[in-house]
């Protein structure tokens, strides 16, 4: 699949860049590891295709400036989401909840 055992920096969510600090996705053995400042979440996952299923979100409950971004990308996660490859290093996850626009990091 497209997602499985890779690492992203995410650029925006639902259209919105982030900020300076540490936004990142990473996808492994079947978990989703979200990390929106000082936002953190994951979820089991399954790819399939072009279509990306996400599980129940387990997420850090202390108080977080960024907790907006956590809580439009758990919305975009409600729902399966179309996988949009753009070149070789992009992707976006999209849905009719919301959008995540990753870049490839190196593993």
């Amino acid at each position: 699949d497209l997602v499985n055992g890779t690492s992203w920096t995410v650029l925006a969510v639902n259209g919105r860049s982030t900020t300076a600090g540490v936004y990142t996705a990473r996808f492994a053995d079947g978990r989703l590891a979200l990390q929106l400042g000082c936002y953190r979440s994951t979820a089991p996952f399954v790819a399939s295709g072009q279509l990306l299923s996400v599980g129940a979100v387990s997420r850090t409950a202390d108080p977080c400036p960024e907790a907006d971004f956590g809580t439009d990308a758990e919305k975009a996660l409600s729902a399966p989401l179309n996988i949009e490859r753009i070149g070789t290093d992009q992707l976006i996850l999209r849905n009719q909840f919301g959008s995540l626009a990753l870049l490839r990091t190196q593993s």
